[in-house]
Protein backbone atom coordinates (compact mmCIF):
# COMPACT_ATOMS: atom_id res chain seq x y z
CA UNK A 1 0.00 0.00 0.00
CA UNK A 2 2.85 2.44 0.76
CA UNK A 3 3.86 2.02 -2.86
CA UNK A 4 0.73 2.74 -4.58
CA UNK A 5 0.09 5.28 -2.30
CA UNK A 6 3.66 7.13 -3.73
CA UNK A 7 2.72 5.64 -6.87
CA UNK A 8 -0.46 8.45 -6.75
CA UNK A 9 1.82 10.93 -5.23
CA UNK A 10 3.78 10.48 -7.98
CA UNK A 11 1.60 11.35 -10.92
CA UNK A 12 -0.70 13.96 -9.08
CA UNK A 13 2.43 15.72 -8.36
CA UNK A 14 1.88 18.64 -10.61
CA UNK A 15 -1.37 20.51 -12.33
CA UNK A 16 -0.12 19.25 -15.49
CA UNK A 17 0.21 15.81 -14.66
CA UNK A 18 -3.12 15.82 -12.76
CA UNK A 19 -5.16 16.86 -15.78
CA UNK A 20 -3.10 14.32 -17.61
CA UNK A 21 -4.52 11.55 -15.08
CA UNK A 22 -7.73 12.52 -14.51
CA UNK A 23 -8.77 13.61 -17.94
CA UNK A 24 -9.51 10.49 -19.55
CA UNK A 25 -12.09 9.68 -16.30
CA UNK A 26 -13.66 13.04 -16.37
CA UNK A 27 -14.61 11.99 -20.35
CA UNK A 28 -15.95 8.53 -19.10
CA UNK A 29 -18.03 10.35 -16.76
CA UNK A 30 -19.28 12.86 -19.23
CA UNK A 31 -20.20 10.36 -21.66
CA UNK A 32 -22.25 8.20 -19.40
CA UNK A 33 -23.79 11.64 -18.47
CA UNK A 34 -24.71 13.01 -21.79
CA UNK A 35 -26.29 9.46 -22.38
CA UNK A 36 -28.27 9.89 -19.08
CA UNK A 37 -29.09 13.31 -19.97
CA UNK A 38 -30.25 13.12 -23.40
CA UNK A 39 -31.61 9.53 -23.73
CA UNK A 40 -34.99 9.72 -21.66
CA UNK A 41 -35.45 13.44 -23.17
CA UNK A 42 -35.23 11.70 -26.64
CA UNK A 43 -37.34 9.13 -26.27
CA UNK A 44 -40.25 11.11 -24.65
CA UNK A 45 -40.25 13.39 -27.05
CA UNK A 46 -40.23 11.15 -30.24
CA UNK A 47 -42.65 8.55 -28.98
CA UNK A 48 -42.00 4.70 -28.52
CA UNK A 49 -40.97 4.74 -32.39
CA UNK A 50 -38.50 7.57 -32.37
CA UNK A 51 -35.61 5.52 -32.91
CA UNK A 52 -35.35 2.02 -34.54
CA UNK A 53 -34.43 -0.80 -31.99
CA UNK A 54 -31.36 -1.80 -33.36
CA UNK A 55 -30.56 2.46 -34.33
CA UNK A 56 -31.04 2.23 -30.12
CA UNK A 57 -28.53 -0.54 -29.46
CA UNK A 58 -25.96 0.36 -32.10
CA UNK A 59 -25.99 4.06 -29.76
CA UNK A 60 -25.90 2.39 -26.58
CA UNK A 61 -22.81 -0.73 -27.33
CA UNK A 62 -21.35 2.68 -29.00
CA UNK A 63 -21.56 4.85 -26.22
CA UNK A 64 -19.96 1.53 -24.25
CA UNK A 65 -17.08 1.13 -26.00
CA UNK A 66 -16.14 4.71 -26.30
CA UNK A 67 -15.91 4.89 -22.51
CA UNK A 68 -14.30 1.83 -22.73
CA UNK A 69 -11.71 3.77 -25.10
CA UNK A 70 -10.88 6.81 -22.51
CA UNK A 71 -10.77 4.23 -19.77
CA UNK A 72 -7.80 2.31 -21.90
CA UNK A 73 -6.36 5.69 -22.50
CA UNK A 74 -6.35 6.72 -18.52
CA UNK A 75 -2.96 4.64 -17.58
CA UNK A 76 -0.68 5.16 -20.45
CA UNK A 77 1.42 7.32 -18.49
CA UNK A 78 0.80 6.81 -15.22
CA UNK A 79 2.00 2.81 -14.90
CA UNK A 80 5.72 3.70 -15.78
CA UNK A 81 8.73 2.57 -14.28
CA UNK A 82 10.82 5.00 -16.07
CA UNK A 83 8.89 7.71 -13.60
CA UNK A 84 11.00 6.72 -10.29
CA UNK A 85 13.67 9.00 -12.09
CA UNK A 86 16.11 9.64 -9.86
CA UNK A 87 14.83 7.33 -7.28
CA UNK A 88 14.87 4.40 -9.04
CA UNK A 89 17.78 2.99 -6.85
CA UNK A 90 15.40 2.74 -4.09
CA UNK A 91 13.19 0.62 -6.02
CA UNK A 92 15.58 -1.61 -7.35
CA UNK A 93 16.82 -2.11 -3.95
CA UNK A 94 13.49 -2.42 -1.76
CA UNK A 95 13.31 -5.74 -0.01
CA UNK A 96 9.78 -6.54 -2.20
CA UNK A 97 9.13 -9.20 -4.74
CA UNK A 98 9.40 -7.29 -8.05
CA UNK A 99 6.04 -8.04 -8.69
CA UNK A 100 4.78 -6.64 -5.79
CA UNK A 101 6.13 -3.61 -6.89
CA UNK A 102 4.79 -3.35 -10.46
CA UNK A 103 1.58 -4.55 -8.87
CA UNK A 104 1.73 -1.50 -6.79
CA UNK A 105 1.88 0.92 -9.85
CA UNK A 106 -0.93 -0.67 -11.44
CA UNK A 107 -3.21 -0.64 -8.14
CA UNK A 108 -4.57 2.50 -7.45
CA UNK A 109 -5.37 2.48 -11.51
CA UNK A 110 -7.26 -0.64 -11.20
CA UNK A 111 -9.34 1.33 -7.87
CA UNK A 112 -10.25 4.48 -9.93
CA UNK A 113 -10.99 2.89 -13.52
CA UNK A 114 -13.20 0.35 -11.05
CA UNK A 115 -14.75 3.40 -9.49
CA UNK A 116 -15.30 5.20 -12.54
CA UNK A 117 -16.44 2.14 -14.59
CA UNK A 118 -18.65 2.06 -11.65
CA UNK A 119 -20.58 5.42 -11.86
CA UNK A 120 -20.57 5.38 -15.96
CA UNK A 121 -22.92 2.14 -15.01
CA UNK A 122 -24.72 3.73 -12.99
CA UNK A 123 -25.45 7.07 -15.46
CA UNK A 124 -26.37 4.55 -18.07
CA UNK A 125 -28.91 2.52 -16.06
CA UNK A 126 -30.25 6.45 -15.32
CA UNK A 127 -30.29 6.97 -19.17
CA UNK A 128 -32.58 3.68 -19.61
CA UNK A 129 -30.05 1.16 -21.10
CA UNK A 130 -31.07 -1.95 -21.41
CA UNK A 131 -29.60 -4.71 -18.55
CA UNK A 132 -27.03 -6.08 -21.02
CA UNK A 133 -25.59 -3.15 -22.00
CA UNK A 134 -25.18 -2.21 -18.03
CA UNK A 135 -23.67 -5.24 -17.62
CA UNK A 136 -21.00 -4.89 -20.14
CA UNK A 137 -20.23 -1.33 -19.01
CA UNK A 138 -19.37 -2.91 -15.84
CA UNK A 139 -16.46 -5.83 -17.33
CA UNK A 140 -15.54 -3.93 -20.53
CA UNK A 141 -14.02 -0.54 -19.56
CA UNK A 142 -11.78 -2.14 -17.16
CA UNK A 143 -10.98 -5.04 -19.03
CA UNK A 144 -9.60 -2.39 -21.82
CA UNK A 145 -7.25 -0.35 -18.53
CA UNK A 146 -6.66 -3.66 -17.72
CA UNK A 147 -5.11 -5.06 -20.99
CA UNK A 148 -3.43 -1.43 -21.79
CA UNK A 149 -2.17 -0.77 -18.47
CA UNK A 150 -0.27 -4.24 -18.73
CA UNK A 151 0.76 -3.38 -22.08
CA UNK A 152 2.41 0.11 -21.14
CA UNK A 153 3.80 -1.75 -18.60
CA UNK A 154 5.53 -4.39 -20.36
CA UNK A 155 7.22 -2.53 -22.65
CA UNK A 156 8.57 0.23 -20.19
CA UNK A 157 10.07 -2.29 -17.98
CA UNK A 158 11.51 -3.84 -21.04
CA UNK A 159 13.47 -0.36 -21.65
CA UNK A 160 13.15 1.75 -19.08
CA UNK A 161 14.24 5.30 -19.05
CA UNK A 162 14.79 6.78 -15.66
CA UNK A 163 16.17 10.17 -17.17
CA UNK A 164 12.24 10.35 -17.69
CA UNK A 165 11.23 11.84 -13.99
CA UNK A 166 7.17 13.05 -15.05
CA UNK A 167 4.57 11.23 -16.39
CA UNK A 168 4.21 14.24 -18.91
CA UNK A 169 7.98 13.02 -20.74
CA UNK A 170 6.87 9.66 -20.38
CA UNK A 171 2.92 10.23 -21.74
CA UNK A 172 4.69 12.36 -24.36
CA UNK A 173 8.02 10.75 -26.22
CA UNK A 174 7.32 7.24 -24.31
CA UNK A 175 7.07 4.55 -26.81
CA UNK A 176 4.84 2.62 -24.41
CA UNK A 177 2.12 5.55 -24.64
CA UNK A 178 2.53 5.97 -28.51
CA UNK A 179 2.37 2.30 -28.85
CA UNK A 180 -0.94 2.13 -26.27
CA UNK A 181 -2.28 4.88 -27.84
CA UNK A 182 -2.34 2.70 -31.42
CA UNK A 183 -3.66 0.12 -30.11
CA UNK A 184 -6.49 1.76 -28.30
CA UNK A 185 -7.43 3.66 -31.53
CA UNK A 186 -7.18 0.10 -33.53
CA UNK A 187 -9.20 -1.70 -31.03
CA UNK A 188 -11.83 1.24 -30.52
CA UNK A 189 -12.29 1.60 -34.48
CA UNK A 190 -12.77 -2.10 -34.95
CA UNK A 191 -15.00 -2.23 -32.02
CA UNK A 192 -17.38 0.65 -33.66
CA UNK A 193 -17.29 -0.77 -37.15
CA UNK A 194 -18.23 -4.04 -35.84
CA UNK A 195 -21.03 -2.77 -33.87
CA UNK A 196 -22.10 -0.91 -37.10
CA UNK A 197 -21.79 -3.38 -39.27
CA UNK A 198 -23.32 -6.42 -37.27
CA UNK A 199 -26.45 -4.09 -35.58
CA UNK A 200 -27.07 -2.21 -38.76
CA UNK A 201 -26.75 -4.00 -41.67
CA UNK A 202 -27.04 -7.94 -40.00
CA UNK A 203 -29.37 -6.86 -37.85
CA UNK A 204 -27.81 -8.67 -34.83
CA UNK A 205 -30.10 -8.36 -31.65
CA UNK A 206 -28.66 -6.88 -28.63
CA UNK A 207 -28.13 -9.85 -26.37
CA UNK A 208 -25.47 -11.61 -29.89
CA UNK A 209 -23.77 -8.42 -30.05
CA UNK A 210 -23.41 -8.03 -26.09
CA UNK A 211 -22.39 -11.37 -26.00
CA UNK A 212 -19.56 -11.15 -28.35
CA UNK A 213 -18.01 -7.85 -26.93
CA UNK A 214 -18.27 -9.90 -23.62
CA UNK A 215 -16.22 -12.37 -24.97
CA UNK A 216 -14.06 -9.82 -26.24
CA UNK A 217 -13.87 -8.48 -22.79
CA UNK A 218 -12.60 -11.54 -21.37
CA UNK A 219 -9.74 -12.24 -24.09
CA UNK A 220 -8.49 -8.53 -23.27
CA UNK A 221 -8.89 -9.34 -19.52
CA UNK A 222 -6.91 -12.29 -20.37
CA UNK A 223 -4.28 -10.59 -22.41
CA UNK A 224 -3.59 -8.42 -19.69
CA UNK A 225 -3.06 -11.00 -17.09
CA UNK A 226 -0.72 -12.67 -19.64
CA UNK A 227 1.46 -9.65 -20.18
CA UNK A 228 1.56 -9.35 -16.40
CA UNK A 229 3.25 -12.54 -15.90
CA UNK A 230 5.68 -11.93 -19.36
CA UNK A 231 6.80 -9.12 -17.92
CA UNK A 232 10.41 -8.92 -17.95
CA UNK A 233 10.93 -8.81 -13.84
CA UNK A 234 14.75 -8.90 -14.45
CA UNK A 235 14.41 -5.76 -16.24
CA UNK A 236 12.66 -4.46 -13.31
CA UNK A 237 14.99 -5.11 -10.84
Amino acid sequence: MALAAKELRQAFSSPVTIVDQLFAAVCMVALSGAFAFLAPGLAAEGGPDAVKPEVAHFIELAVVLIVSCFASVSPASAAAVSLEGHRAWTMLTLPVLTGAILLSKLLPWCVMCATVSLTCVVLMAVGGAPCQVVGLCVFLPCASFWFTANLGLYLDVSNPRYEWASPGAVASRGRPAVVCGLVTAILTVAALATDFVLALACDWGLGRLSALFAACACLLAIGGCVLFRATPMQKAR
